[in-house]
């Protein structure tokens, strides 16, 4: 159930939307940062983020440049709901790859949580435009949307989200 009463049924908590994992380690990184990186990965499924964040940290800077370091700082971010630092990051990641929507839906949702509904709104309705085939965007427009007040747009975008989606129907 919707904690603001959304007449859409939409539950605008939650997660992103798309898993922080699934990142591939490159040839650039040493073994010995892998293995911190992936350390941290399964500290950060423990919901060990201290020891998360001490493993990262031991890295070099140019590691702690990749993007499979960031990515994992990133899911860090998220996890400790430090949502500057998480759209600070999810930012530089979808200007270095804007062709991947997720960092696109990473950092509307970071920005949702410090900077606001609109400016987060701003950010998927450009990614609507890139992504038209990517359901949650719509969805999340949507949620954007109802708690605005807006619900016929809402309802409109829901719709969108369905048809690209039809199991989002359970969630919302």
């Amino acid at each position: 159930p919707h904690r603001g009463g959304c007449p859409t049924g939409i539950c605008c908590g939650g997660n992103a939307g798309l898993p922080l994992t699934g990142y591939r380690m490159t040839s650039q990184i040493p073994d010995d940062a892998k293995w911190r990186m992936e350390k941290a990965e399964g500290f950060l499924d423990l919901r060990m983020q201290g020891r998360a964040l001490a493993e990262l940290m031991l890295v070099s800077e140019s590691v702690q440049r990749t993007t499979p370091w960031r990515i994992l700082r990133l899911r860090l971010a998220f996890d400790q709901h430090d949502w500057t630092l998480g759209a600070e990051i999810a930012k530089q990641l979808r200007e270095e790859q804007p062709a991947i929507v997720d960092y696109w839906i990473q950092l509307a949702y970071a920005t949702r949580r410090c900077l606001g509904i609109d400016a987060a709104k701003t950010i998927l309705e450009e990614a609507s435009q890139r992504f038209p085939e990517i359901a949650l965007i719509p969805f999340n427009l949507a949620c954007y949307e109802c708690r605005l007040g807006q619900n016929g747009i809402a309802m409109r975008h829901l719709r969108r989200a369905f048809e690209l989606e039809p199991e989002y129907r359970e969630t919302a």
